[in-house]
């Protein structure tokens, strides 16, 4: 098997009326790789991330999943949403039943699976986002945080290889963001693949395998977070500054081949043994 999940080759895509947004763009998402699309707002990301799942269908080029290019029958986009879920920044715009649970129940109900499976895959989402204590509400009596968790469950019931998300963190506040990345961290433990969006690049280098650093519709560089991030020259010439654990740990010393912290704990850590 390839480790090659999801794949973007040449793609292009114009808004009506011609405007750009996306420009013979490559992209690779490795298997189990948790991959940060980074860049300015505007760059094309939220683009980018809705040809991956099949919403949007470019102008030139293709998208291929697990080697074989999307189709955009039917069929074919209710299996290729079955392997590649996708979560919206704004939650309102992903959750549309009357309850929790409904909305939850929707994706798995809608591929086929059994009304028992179904009940099991709506029960593990919701102990792993830990929102039991909402299930039974209507969802628009829930935080933002609460429904993005909501949003992200119902994804997660549809037991997809890959999972994207939209600027996750967008909108949170601490201890919702903590409950979210509890939950990302689960499932990438598990094996899934992980796609997100984002302009904060300490997020990235916190979380991200990988990095495709985006810049008006093209992917103008993709390597590993430490390829990407601790190069200096190429972030200074698109006015951007690298991650600041990083950098005030390259300023400690430490053992030559070491790894860099990644986290505020890390570096506090790295600090008190320095």
């Amino acid at each position: 098997m390839s480790d090659i999940v999801l794949e973007a080759r040449g793609i292009s895509f114009d808004y009506p009326g011609g405007i750009p947004a996306l420009a013979d763009l490559d992209l690779a998402v490795g298997r189990g790789r948790r991959l940060a699309i980074l860049g300015p707002n505007g760059a094309g990301k939220t683009t980018l991330l809705l040809h991956l799942n099949g919403t949007l269908r470019p102008k030139a080029g293709e998208v291929r999943v697990n080697g074989a290019p999307g189709g955009y029958s039917r069929a074919a986009l209710r299996d290729w949403r079955g392997a590649v879920g996708l979560v919206l920044q704004e939650p309102d715009d992903q959750l549309f039943s009357a309850s929790v649970r409904q909305d939850i129940s929707f994706g798995p109900l809608n591929q086929g699976v059994g009304e028992d499976e179904a009940r099991a895959r709506v029960d593990a989402a919701v102990e792993a986002l830990r929102i039991g204590h909402v299930v039974d509400r209507p969802t628009h009596m829930l935080s933002f945080g609460q429904k993005k968790r909501v949003a992200i469950a119902g994804i997660m019931a549809m037991r997809p290889e890959v999972l994207i998300l939209d600027e996750p963190t967008a909108g949170l506040d601490p201890s919702g963001e903590r409950h979210l990345m509890h939950a990302l961290n689960g499932l990438a433990g598990a094996g899934t693949t992980m796609v997100f969006s984002t302009h904060n690049i300490d997020f990235a280098w916190s979380w991200a395998d990988d990095v495709a650093l985006f810049q008006e519709g093209r992917v103008l560089r993709q390597g590993t977070a430490e390829e990407i991030l601790l190069d200096d020259d190429l972030l200074k010439g698109l006015g951007m500054r690298p991650p600041l654990v990083a950098d005030i740990a390259r300023h400690l010393p430490h053992a030559p081949g070491a790894a860099l912290p990644r986290t505020r704990d890390e570096l506090l850590a790295r600090l008190a043994g320095a």
